[in-house]
């Protein structure tokens, strides 16, 4: 549960718009305070597996504390026992950033493309230990496939009708 919302988007979209959205995240296994700072970096093409796209690019660096709640802090526990003296409760606060990359395409009023680059590390233990325990990951998303009813299609060529006419979007 996202409270009040991610704000990965603020409408209108344009280069060189920044913005900064702070949220809350509860899961069955996570609950954290996140800040986001974004700006829209401008337009590219996109080629994904559902075709290729013009979309705006939107770079958010993401910063967040959060607790675990699941069995995580127990797991990594027994991996890490050779770590050198970490408590499981050093192990359940965990803080992290990332960078994500959305590209918006209006064609289809969503992203068609995210690449989410991660790294996580517990907070409250020596740096000489974090560096054994740190986790970085890259999560992409393309668009595989996509259908719009004739109505929407309709409408949807409208507004990038109007976006051209008013040299928003190319």
């Amino acid at each position: 549960t996202y409270e009040p919302h991610s704000a990965s988007f603020s409408f209108p979209l344009f280069e060189g718009k920044k913005w900064t959205a702070k949220y809350n995240v509860k899961t069955d296994v996570w609950e954290a305070s996140y800040t986001a700072d974004a700006t829209v970096v401008g337009w590219e093409k996109v080629a994904v597996p559902a075709g290729i796209f013009d979309a705006i690019k939107i770079v958010t660096r993401v910063k967040w504390k959060g607790d675990r709640t699941d069995k995580t802090v127990e797991d990594t526990q027994l991996r890490t026992a050779d770590v050198g003296g970490i408590s499981k409760s050093s192990l359940k606060y965990y803080e992290g950033e990332g960078e994500l990359s959305l590209w918006y395409a209006p064609e289809v009023n969503t992203y068609v493309k995210s690449v989410w680059d991660i790294t996580e590390i517990p907070s409250n233990i020596p740096n000489y230990q974090q560096i054994m325990l740190k986790k970085s990951n890259v999560q992409v998303f393309e668009l595989a496939n996509y259908t719009m009813s004739e109505e929407a299609a309709s409408e949807q060529e409208a507004l990038i009708n109007i976006l051209k006419k008013k040299g928003v979007i190319t």
